[in-house]
């Protein structure tokens, strides 16, 4: 039991229909350094930041992908209805940050564009506004606790990361060893380095390793 209450906690706010989570979240488990959670989509994921941070345990890891769907609540499924119920496109788990970290947020969101899209950064404005609107308060979560794993490109993702300040990434790809998870982890406590995003300004794209 001692050893067990030793072990450290992570989130990990994941898709749950994807095929490989119990590959990835064994060696994780059986590591015997982590008790891992699952949370399926965000208002999953709020719901167990927000358990951590009454019960006075927080996440010492939080692994957040890019790509969710809302669960079951009206505003976050408002914000995903807007795009097509395309978890592709709504990149809810962006907003999530977004919105955990708007505080400290300073500059404006409308210098971020992405191809074909160059309302990327005012559509996150609104959606923030919307939320802000909606009376309800982000939990409590320590910023350098987060680490992004997800399929997005660095040039799509890592502007935002580099500018809310998450400093672990790591892309989803064919490749991805079974011990991510665990890997993320012991980035995001300072153990190993490799997991981090290029710096991409906003309004930039990362093309042949060059900022264009």
């Amino acid at each position: 039991m001692g050893k067990f209450a030793q072990r450290k906690r992570m989130l990990w706010i994941e898709d749950g229909k994807r095929f490989e989570l119990v590959e990835q979240m064994a060696p994780a488990y059986y590591s015997g350094e982590y008790i891992l959670h699952l949370a399926e989509d965000v208002v999953d994921g709020i719901n167990h930041l927000r358990s951590a941070e009454s019960g006075g345990k927080p996440y010492d890891v939080v692994i957040v992908d890019i790509r969710l769907p809302p669960g079951e609540d009206k505003v976050w499924y408002d914000l995903y209805k807007r795009t097509i119920h395309s978890q592709v496109e709504s990149q809810l788990g962006l907003i999530l940050l977004y919105w955990l970290f708007e505080k400290d947020l300073k500059g404006n969101l409308a210098d971020f564009r992405r191809p074909g899209n160059p309302r990327a950064g005012k559509d996150i404005e609104e959606r923030l506004t919307e939320l802000k609107h909606s009376g309800v308060t982000p939990p409590n979560v320590e910023k350098k606790t987060v680490a992004v794993y997800t399929v997005e490109h660095p040039p799509l993702v890592c502007p935002h990361l580099n500018y809310l300040g998450i400093e672990v990434y790591a892309q989803k790809t064919i490749d991805t060893p079974d011990d991510i998870l665990l890997k993320l982890a012991r980035a995001v406590e300072g153990e190993i380095d490799g997991f981090q995003c290029p710096k991409i300004e906003a309004g930039k794209f990362w093309v042949g390793g060059e900022n264009v």
